[in-house]
C-alpha cells in the first residue's frame, strides 16, 4: 500500500533539509578560505588583502610592531565589517586604516574605548585610573604619553597602540590620538 500511512511509501518520504545545505556549502567556503589564507597573503601594509570573501580576509604580518603577539611574515585572518554590528572592545587586535598616517594598513590592538581615560606612565599603561595587567607586550614602555594629563577617548572612537609598544606608529603618535570606529577595517579571529 503506497500511500498508506505506515507503510514505506512516498507519504513517508522526507525532503532533505535545506539548512543543512547551507551548512555544508558554509563548511565549504570556510575551508576554501582557509586554504587561500595558508597558501598566501599580500603584506600587512599592502592596501589589498590576500584573500577576502565578503566577510573574511587574510592579512600578511611584514613589521615587527606587534611583536611578541604577531611577528613579521605571519598571516591573519579577519572578519571585515565587524565593528559596524559590534562596539570594539578593550584587547581587541584590529586591522586600522590611518590614512592620513599611511596609505596601508595597521595591524593594532584596542587599548581605550569610549569614555576610558589613558595615559602611559612609569612604563605601563593606565586605564581609568587603573594599571592594566598586559602580558602581551614585548617590553615595557619607554615613554610617557601623553606629555601631561590623560587622554579621553571621544565617542565613536578607539585608541590603539602596538604590542612592541617602544616600536609602533600607534595611537601614542598620532595627532589626534584617537581613531574614528569607521576606520576598524576588522577584527583579528585567528592566525597562523
Amino acid at each position: 500500500m503506497a500511500g498508506s500511512a505506515g507503510g514505506s511509501g512516498p507519504a513517508n518520504v522526507r525532503r532533505a533539509r535545506r539548512p543543512r545545505d547551507r551548512y555544508a556549502l558554509l563548511a565549504v567556503v570556510v575551508c576554501l578560505f582557509i586554504v587561500a589564507c595558508l597558501v598566501g597573503g599580500a603584506a600587512l601594509v599592502s592596501r589589498r588583502p590576500a584573500f577576502a570573501l565578503p566577510c573574511l580576509a587574510s592579512y600578511r604580518v611584514s613589521s615587527a610592531t606587534m611583536e611578541p603577539t604577531y611577528r613579521a611574515g605571519q598571516t591573519v585572518i579577519t572578519v571585515r565589517g565587524y565593528y559596524v554590528v559590534h562596539p570594539p572592545q578593550f584587547g581587541d587586535v584590529v586591522i586600522v586604516r590611518k590614512a592620513d598616517e599611511s596609505p596601508r594598513p595597521f595591524l593594532k590592538r584596542i587599548v581605550g574605548v569610549p569614555g576610558d581615560r589613558l595615559k602611559v606612565s612609569g612604563g605601563r599603561l593606565w586605564r581609568s585610573g587603573q594599571a592594566v595587567d598586559e602580558p602581551y607586550i614585548k617590553e615595557p614602555m619607554a615613554y610617557t604619553w601623553p606629555a601631561s594629563g590623560e587622554v579621553t577617548v571621544p565617542p565613536g572612537t578607539v585608541a590603539a597602540l602596538g604590542d612592541n609598544r617602544n616600536d609602533s606608529n600607534d595611537s601614542h603618535l598620532w595627532s589626534p590620538p584617537c581613531v574614528p570606529v569607521s576606520d576598524l577595517v576588522a577584527k583579528v579571529v585567528a592566525w597562523r
